[in-house]
């Protein structure tokens, strides 16, 4: 049986988990409920796969694999930590528009 895909990057502070498309996405959220950069080191950044369970980078690395979102490229254990630009590439609108 296949573990269950990623799908979005998630932040937790506590026991609330905030999503988003990226992490600054969940950052943002965050910072709306007035959580300051001051409380950024007990947040721990991860991701949600489709049966709503919270993954660490590391833990998350090795789903990806598992479930072919990405190609284990055989990095060296301290670099197997996934960032959301692995799994869902850069859109043109996550770029700031110029004026």
């Amino acid at each position: 049986m296949t573990p269950s895909k990623l799908i979005s990057s998630a932040c937790k502070l506590n026991d609330k988990i905030y999503t988003g498309f990226r992490h600054s996405d969940c950052f943002k959220k965050m910072f709306a409920e007035g959580i300051v950069l001051a409380d950024k080191p007990f947040i721990v950044q991860g991701f949600m796969d489709e049966d709503g369970n919270f993954l660490t980078r590391k833990e998350a690395f090795e789903r990806a694999v598992l479930c072919g979102q990405i190609k284990d490229k055989g990095e060296a254990p301290e670099n197997r930590i996934l960032i959301s630009e692995d799994v869902w590439p850069l859109r043109p609108e996550d770029f700031p528009k110029r004026k």
